[in-house]
């Protein structure tokens, strides 16, 4: 079995309160740790390894309501982020 180890190194999100932050992150990975499993490791390496070498991923935008708590924003993050690395 092989380990899969994803460093997002920095994360631009504008107008996020900084108190949310945690919370965001959190939500963050704990979605990315379920996308991922539930794909089966094979799948999530080969979504994963067109972005060796890469310096940069640009996720696609993503809307969401100014009232969306932090942890809907952290789990509605994963789509755009791994549509940006299969991009």
């Amino acid at each position: 079995m092989s380990r899969l180890v994803l460093h997002i190194d920095r994360l631009v999100l504008r107008g996020i309160d900084p108190k949310d932050a945690e919370a965001l992150v959190s939500a963050l990975q704990e979605e990315l740790q379920r996308q991922l499993g539930t794909n089966g490791e094979a799948d999530a390496l080969a979504a994963l390894r067109g972005i060796v070498g890469r310096s940069r991923i640009k996720a696609p935008p993503l809307r969401i309501a100014r009232s969306a708590p932090p942890e809907t924003l952290g789990r509605a993050l994963v789509g755009p982020i791994l549509r940006g690395v299969k991009s």
